[in-house]
């Protein structure tokens, strides 16, 4: 299994449950200024062609990052219950 991930590789990529459920994909990345970890993954489930689209924060903590996917370590439901994100204003923390 491979230790490291290329941060560069996070944009685009999918996003899903445990079971295999998509839940959309990586549009962006937030790096705290000190320590240079990553605060927050943004997560979108655009729909209807790019249309109508959700942006959430997702902790670090609650994705495990694979080569192919990302994988949200809760179900559906609980990523539909987080925040959604104002599409010029994210926050200093998820």
């Amino acid at each position: 299994m491979p230790t490291l991930f290329s941060a560069g590789g996070l944009i685009g990529k999918a996003v899903v449950t445990r079971s295999g459920d998509t839940l959309g994909q990586v549009v962006d990345a937030m790096m705290h200024c000190q320590g240079s970890a990553i605060s927050y993954v943004v997560v979108t489930d655009a729909e209807n062609g790019g249309l109508t689209e959700h942006l959430r924060a997702v902790e670090p903590e609650m994705l495990e990052f694979g080569s192919d996917e990302i994988t949200y370590l809760k179900d559906r439901a609980d990523f539909c219950e987080r925040a959604e994100l104002e599409k010029d204003k994210w926050p200093a923390a998820a």
